[in-house]
């Protein structure tokens, strides 16, 4: 396999000149100190959590295009991938449903993790960072239970390539490196690898709030911010569309429509607002949130979607001037979201405050 691994990775580099550029080197520390307060908060993660974040992307054998999650805690980033595997399943490869996928699943595999990353990279003018563990290492494995961040940062390195990165080679990157995504660091690899591709600080800015973590300290769960990460491409903790200023306080949430969508129960109890963009995805595919759990939803029909149109972009103009979600606005606002909206009104249709 390594062998294997590195005549790949010559091929790639002649037919990529970029490729050329890619080296790999350990993590220095002060990247190491930054890019892990952001995932797991300012104290290291306790022995137990950080096992349960220990495991690779693993097929089941009963469906071999459907993931496993071994532990509770990572269904973000588990969930994401398969939503992504589906959504290339059935509307880039026309399959009816992802069973009927025929080829190896490390494809979709690799195809879904390379758009994520795309994403992310066309985010930050085109650069790529990929986290991972080589081969070589992975041969050294003796089954024991990683106890500490640093043992996962002397396992682990890191190539970046400059922009501009395209799909194919995107996809040609994550193949090379298939193989350490498959084992116990490969999901700690995605989300290192989508915070340093995004850039720590932006990443840290569209969080917010200095004391939370893309991986919740207590329960260990992934966060709403990393699941946004990986579908949307933005790190924000909100469903909803656009900007909104609340008294001042400027939050960001979904500014237009991903490949995937997300519904949650918690709506229905009016916790959180979830926006026109995440329920209307670019295919119908969507990340279905409980209190507790997440799972996958979606249908082999586009009609479902629907088209980001004037209507909505009047209702994001709207409700991001009702900063009280009163569902009403001052009079005196109306010009602004005329303005805003884009709308070609007749001025004998406009109501004034007097």
């Amino acid at each position: 396999n390594s062998s294997k691994s590195s005549l790949e990775t010559v091929f790639y580099s002649l037919v990529h000149p970029t490729l050329q550029q890619w080296i790999m080197s350990i993590l220095d520390e002060s990247e190491w100190s930054a890019c892990n307060k952001l995932v797991w908060g300012p104290a290291e993660p306790s022995p137990d959590t950080l096992a349960r974040w220990l495991q690779g992307f693993q097929f089941s054998e009963d469906e071999p295009t459907a993931l496993l999650q071994l532990q509770g805690g990572p269904c973000a980033v588990v969930a994401a991938i398969q939503a992504h595997m589906i959504q290339l399943a059935i509307f880039e490869h026309g399959c009816q449903q992802p069973q009927d996928f025929k080829g190896d699943s490390t494809v979709l595999l690799t195809q879904a993790i390379a758009a994520v990353m795309q994403q992310l990279a066309d985010s930050n003018g085109g650069c790529c960072v990929l986290v991972f563990q080589p081969e070589e290492l992975l041969s050294e494995e003796d089954g024991s239970t990683v106890i500490s961040i640093e043992e996962i940062r002397q396992s682990l390195r890191k190539s970046e390539v400059p922009p501009p990165v395209q799909p194919d080679l995107m996809e040609q990157m994550v193949m090379s490196v298939l193989q350490g995504l498959l084992g116990k660091l490969g999901l700690l690899s995605l989300v290192y690898s989508a915070v340093l591709t995004l850039g720590v600080d932006q990443v840290r800015q569209q969080v917010a709030d200095e004391e939370e973590s893309l991986v919740d300290p207590r329960s260990g769960n992934g966060s709403q911010a990393l699941l946004n990460l990986l579908i949307a491409g933005v790190a924000t903790p909100h469903f909803f569309d656009g900007m909104r200023n609340v008294d001042g306080l400027v939050m960001q949430g979904i500014a237009s429509q991903p490949s995937i969508g997300f519904l949650t129960l918690l709506e229905s109890l009016r916790y959180c607002e979830v926006g026109w963009h995440l329920k209307n995805p670019r295919y119908p595919v969507w990340i279905v949130g409980s209190e507790t759990h997440l799972t996958v939803l979606f249908s082999n029909e586009a009609g479902l979607i629907q088209g980001d149109g004037k209507c909505q972009e009047v209702e994001r103009v709207f409700h991001q001037l009702d900063a009280s979600s009163a569902g009403f606005i001052p009079a005196d606002k109306l010009d602004e979201l005329i303005k805003s909206a884009r709308l070609d009104l007749p001025k004998a249709a406009r109501i004034c405050p007097s």
